[in-house]
């Protein structure tokens, strides 16, 4: 099953504005990815399970995939970890290794 076969993509996610890094709005079918947040995100995430990484922004249910990369150039990135425990997952979109944060958000000037 992949991340958004339960995902309910109602028209009312429509004309959705999301803001893209250059801080303009940017509607739902935009190629820019939207920052999530300006930090990670502390997840505890359990062992030997395929979690779906919001690569867009776009998510309601970050960092996670909900779906609602539909009409963008982004998919969502399955990731299985090894290890029980807490992960920070990037929530600013820019990590050189997704979907962990490197800290680039430290260097962007917000």
């Amino acid at each position: 099953m992949g991340c958004c076969a339960s995902v309910d993509l109602k028209a009312d996610r429509e004309g959705e504005e999301y803001k893209g890094y250059d801080g303009k709005a940017q509607a739902k079918g935009s190629s820019q990815k939207v920052i999530a947040q300006k930090a990670p995100y502390a997840k505890e995430l359990e062992a030997k399970k395929t979690y779906y990484y919001c690569d867009c922004g776009r998510s309601k249910n970050q960092p996670f995939c909900d779906g609602s990369h539909t009409g963008t150039p982004f998919t969502p990135l399955a990731f299985t970890v090894q290890e029980s425990k807490t992960y920070y997952i990037c929530g600013c979109k820019q990590t050189s290794h997704a979907p962990y944060c490197d800290g680039t958000h430290k260097k962007i000037d917000w």
